[in-house]
């Protein structure tokens, strides 16, 4: 039996993936990506999650801050996502090829 069409999608992006993975911009990215993951999960981890540094309109009240801290933490989750998303598109496709050994990729 043959690859489905969602199957045989999730190949060619896995080739398309391993491309662009291997060129310097990619590696630039993930950097990019990985320092801001590092600078939003030191303020989450910060006591209190001191969102009052650099901030000179004054204290952030309750609300404000709680919005600032849950905005910072969907943004660490889709750095998270971007991150290993290439990845797990990979390791899909390892597995699809893995366990039909037989089976060819024609588009």
């Amino acid at each position: 039996m043959g690859f489905s069409a969602d199957e045989l999608k999730l190949l060619k992006q896995a080739r398309e993936i391993e491309a662009m993975l291997a060129t310097p911009g990619a590696k630039i990215m993930q950097s990019i990506l990985e320092a801001q993951l590092a600078t939003r999960h030191e303020i989450i981890m910060r006591p209190g999650h001191d969102l009052d540094a650099g901030n000179t309109s004054g204290v952030l009240d309750g609300m404000t801050r709680y919005g600032a801290i849950e905005h910072i933490k969907g943004a660490y989750n889709g750095l998270r996502l971007a991150l290993s998303l290439p990845q797990s598109i990979l390791d899909e496709a390892k597995r699809l090829r893995e366990s039909s050994p037989n089976e060819g990729e024609s588009e």
